[in-house]
């Protein structure tokens, strides 16, 4: 009976633990890859914040070299000198660059959407530079080992480029063609804040070069077609008789 009663506590024991399994021992493997992503997660926060306020300190000599340029002088184009005869009609012009200026109600709508979609299909969207554009730009410039193929201007930063002369002042500054890039972008935003859209559309279609010596929108209109920038139509004339 001893015997059985000092046997009893240890049948109890193994009988619990049938009735409880042993606690497997915890994944080491798991917990390892649970701190090396969160630590991963860390770095790249940290890595992040480095990385924006790097930017932001090299980006504000561009930004502070942006706000340099006077904005009211934006549309300031050479004019011709416009000979008239005694009945008041256009006998002759002396200029350097022909170009006579028009407002954009005086434009045809099928010149101004054709124009925005040739050089600027998100104009009337953007802050003044195509972010997608860069990109897109970008990823180009990349797989064409640093040969861009297409450009990333926006109509606004065409407009900052030639109305204030960039690529020159650059190379007074010793810049280069990344560091101009930059400041079109930090003008273009100016430019975009200072006036409408319309506006920065018309000063851009009457400064801009449409070839064969014609600056401006109605020098081209009139130096190719013949007629008024208001008269463009996308229709094609009809054949002349034979």
């Amino acid at each position: 009976m001893a015997e059985l009663n000092s046997q009893a506590p240890r049948r109890h024991t193994q009988a619990n633990k049938r009735r409880h399994p042993k606690t497997k021992p915890r994944n080491r493997f798991r917990g390892f890859v649970k701190k090396f992503v969160a630590w991963c997660l860390v770095l790249a926060l940290i890595g992040g914040a480095v990385g924006y306020f790097g930017f932001m300190a090299a980006w504000k000599r561009y930004d502070n070299w942006a706000a340099e340029f006077d904005l009211e002088r934006i549309n300031d184009v050479e004019k011709p000198s416009i000979i008239f005869d005694r009945n008041g009609e256009e006998i002759g012009r002396i200029y350097v660059e022909n170009r006579s200026y028009v407002t954009l109600d005086k434009i045809s709508p099928a010149m101004i959407n054709a124009l925005v979609a040739q050089e600027d299909s998100r104009f009337w969207e953007h802050p003044g530079y195509d972010f997608l554009g860069i990109l897109r730009a970008a990823k180009e410039y990349a797989s064409n080992s640093g040969e861009a193929n297409q450009g990333a201007s926006s109509i606004t930063q065409q407009l900052a480029r030639n109305a204030y002369d960039l690529k020159n002042r650059a190379k007074a500054r010793n810049e280069g063609s990344f560091g101009r890039k930059f400041v079109e972008i930090a003008l273009a935003r100016r430019i975009t804040e200072r006036y409408s859209k319309e506006q920065v559309l018309e000063f851009y279609i009457n400064r801009v070069y449409f070839g064969s010596g014609f600056y401006g929108i109605r020098s081209a209109s009139l130096g190719y077609f013949g007629k008024e920038p208001a008269d463009l139509t996308t229709r094609r004339p009809p054949p002349l008789p034979p």
